[in-house]
């Protein structure tokens, strides 16, 4: 953090969404939980300010349940999606849909609490569809974006 704001940055930590995982009673369980808990600390300790999309998170995992979870996480059947052919159940990584939503969570905090200009917003509350809206390049874009973005564009 130090080195950080020494340079004229101001920090802002979030902490991570939540992993899906319920016990077979339909109870949620946090594997996570001792990390965003550091970061709270540190956040304190060091008087950064904290945007808590772990415990937003586990609010909306516990509502949708472990069926509704479902939608939100990476979970695809065979065939769903030509990435993943024979289907997958992810409980880390979401759909555009959660990661919109988490996204959008987010910077609504940051707003919320002044943490950007109100001009760095816009279209937060704007509904859309999210397998529209997230799109992903192909390879060798992909890789061009990388390489320019990671040396200026120097070979």
């Amino acid at each position: 953090m130090d080195e950080a704001r020494d340079r004229g940055a101001h920090p802002v930590l979030v902490t991570p969404h939540e992993r899906r995982v319920f016990d077979r009673f339909g109870n949620m369980r946090r594997p996570l939980h001792l990390y965003p808990a550091a970061m709270r600390e540190v956040a304190v300790r060091l008087s950064v300010p904290l945007i808590d999309l772990n415990e937003w998170s586990v609010a909306w995992w516990r509502q949708a349940g472990p069926e509704g979870t479902r939608a939100i996480f990476l979970h695809l059947a065979p065939g769903e999606h030509p990435n993943y052919p024979e289907g997958v159940a992810d409980n880390t990584h979401l759909r555009a849909a959660g990661a919109i939503e988490c996204a959008r969570f987010v910077a609504s905090e940051m707003r919320a609490r002044l943490l950007l200009p109100a001009a760095c917003f816009r279209n937060l509350e704007t509904a859309f569809d999210p397998d529209q809206a997230v799109e992903f390049p192909d390879d060798a874009a992909f890789a061009y974006l990388t390489k320019t973005r990671t040396t200026g564009g120097r070979r």
